[in-house]
């Protein structure tokens, strides 16, 4: 029996049992392992310890960030019972965000 992924890289399938095969070069063959490769094996991550102490953060968005963004941020925040100060240059609405796509679009055109 064959691997089904063989036969999809070279382009044959069990449908294809009264028709001759390509014979399969090095380049349509899968490799079956890979030398010199080993799993990498890393710790589990640790919480940082300011989100463990209940200390504030704050995070700043520089250029701009959505009300989605601050929903999504406060959220996570209530969730997980984080201290967030959130910091931004300008709060994008999603009429001033279409305007800006839609202006630069026309400015593009000759």
């Amino acid at each position: 029996m064959t691997d089904p992924l063989d036969d999809l890289i070279s382009g044959s399938s069990s449908s294809d049992a009264g028709q001759p095969s390509r014979p399969k070069t090095s380049s349509t063959r899968r490799p079956r392992r890979l030398v010199g490769l080993t799993p990498l094996r890393a710790p589990p991550a640790k919480p940082l310890p300011a989100l463990l102490s209940g200390q504030p953060m704050i995070v700043c968005f520089i250029g701009g960030c959505t009300l989605a963004e601050v929903a999504a941020l406060r959220f996570v925040a209530e969730r997980r019972q984080w201290h967030l100060m959130m910091a931004t240059t300008s709060l994008l609405h999603t009429r001033d965000l279409i305007q800006h796509v839609s202006q630069a679009a026309i400015n593009k055109w000759p």
